[in-house]
């Protein structure tokens, strides 16, 4: 019975992060960043479009980066047993990459400004 307790409560926190994740992504995009539109971007407006959506991109990784810091904590408060430190662990590792993809993406919307600062 205890197991179906610890169990519940690992779902129960899973959905509500996912909720929690589900409100933040209800942006709506600025631009399209699908291989075809990138690749065949010519114009000032299209670069910028494009560095638009990749800070839009970086934004929203942040944005993961600091639910996962909150949901470390959280699942610290309950305790440093497993299941408990480990879920920390894994929060504290998806922030870290999610603020790395964020530093990522923001060098390529500079790059595709670079690019549209050269295009009439």
């Amino acid at each position: 019975m205890k197991t179906r307790t610890g169990v519940f409560a690992t779902a129960t926190l899973a959905a509500a992060a996912l909720f929690a994740v589900g409100a933040s992504a209800a942006q709506p995009p600025t631009g399209s960043l699908d291989a075809v539109t990138v690749t065949a971007a010519k114009t000032k407006a299209d670069h910028e479009a494009i560095a638009a959506a990749y800070e839009a991109e970086a934004a929203s990784a942040e944005q993961k980066a600091q639910m996962h810091v909150e949901m470390a904590a959280k699942y610290r408060s309950f305790g440093t047993k497993p299941p408990w430190s480990a879920m920390s662990s894994h929060c504290t590792q998806l922030e870290k990459r999610y603020l790395e993809t964020a530093k990522l993406t923001r060098e390529l919307a500079a790059e595709h400004r670079k690019i549209a600062a050269t295009l009439n």
